[in-house]
């Protein structure tokens, strides 16, 4: 085995470092594993590798097979550097990382003290609806991001190159699969800054700018919240998109009107006779013949483009919330 440790300053590696702090907190233990197969029946653990921050100081250690039978070894040493930690924070941890390096551990007799991380994955899994991949693979959403480097490579490569690292024990085949977990590892880091995102329905927006042609509404300008990866909300009719402390909305237009959408289906209905929108309150009194159930999707009006830009502001938070 082994023991491979380095530091980089936190502005070198994150890319938000005054949003990473807000969310990070002291003790916080960052894991990431990596190993020859997805199976721990028939793969075993390549590496462990652990990051801590101090200060301003982030520091990664990584614990690395260089022969066969050193995963014992390697086991002990992971499990023994997470041993005081506050919080273990992963990327999918829970259904991958640590259930491998339970189940590995069980080949040894070794029983994992760890049962669950803090797990970004889990945690965001509501972002995904708004994400523009409509990914949470730890790759997909940091490339989201704009963290992504093309120079590391991917899942297959990285046991083929450790497979020939074996085989020859030249460094130059284990040097990218270091370079791997390095780059999981402050991604996860990174990934911690997704926080902000979670508060989008919270979002307060003030349009700077706006424009009209025959066929769209297109409004812009900033909000109180920041978020670090490109989010979306989508529906027919409207597109509304966050970047950092900034948004754009793109309204079609409908005879020169927008669709005006209620958060709340079951509590309208549609007349057949001109189409309009009204509470189901109202129609208690009237043929159900004469009226249709609305979905999330069809319950809609179409308005006048508000003349008060503080209305349009208010129905755009409306939408962040459906």
């Amino acid at each position: 085995m082994k023991k491979i440790e380095h530091t980089y300053n936190i502005k070198e590696m994150i890319k938000y470092p005054e949003l990473f702090s807000r969310y990070s907190k002291d003790g916080d233990t960052y894991l990431t594993i990596e190993t020859t197969g997805l199976s721990p029946e028939r793969h075993r653990i390549i590496s462990i590798s652990v990051g801590t921050i101090s200060d301003d100081i982030i520091g990664i250690t990584t614990f690395f097979s260089d022969n066969k039978d050193d995963e014992l070894t390697i086991i002990e040493n992971g499990l023994d550097a997470i041993g005081d930690a506050g919080r273990i924070i992963t990327w999918n941890g829970d259904s991958f990382d640590l259930r491998f390096l339970s189940a590995r551990g069980e080949e040894y007799g070794i029983k994992s003290p760890v049962q669950a991380s803090y797990d970004l994955k889990k945690i965001f899994s509501p972002l995904k609806r708004f994400i523009a991949s409509g990914s949470l693979s730890l790759y997909d959403t940091l490339e989201d991001m704009g963290i992504s480097d093309d120079s590391v490579p991917d899942g297959k490569t990285l046991v083929t190159l450790y497979k020939t690292f074996i085989e020859t024990g030249e460094k130059r085949y284990s040097e990218p699969v270091l370079q791997h977990s390095v780059y999981k590892l402050t991604g996860i880091m990174n990934l911690m800054c997704l926080h902000s995102c979670l508060n989008i329905n919270k979002a307060v927006p003030t349009i700077n700018e706006s424009s009209v042609t025959d066929e769209t509404l297109i409004v812009s300008g900033s909000t109180d919240l920041f978020f670090p990866t490109n989010l979306h909300i989508g529906m027919d009719g409207i597109d509304l998109f966050y970047s950092e402390n900034r948004f754009n909305a793109r309204f079609t237009l409908y005879d020169g009107r927008i669709r005006m959408y209620f958060p709340d289906p079951a509590s309208y209905v549609r007349l057949k006779s001109d189409g309009s929108l009204i509470p189901k309150e109202l129609s208690r009194s009237m043929s159900k013949d004469s009226y249709e159930r609305v979905s999330k999707e069809s319950c809609f009006s179409l308005v006048k483009i508000p003349q008060e830009k503080k209305q349009l502001e208010n129905y755009i938070m409306s939408l962040e919330k459906m």
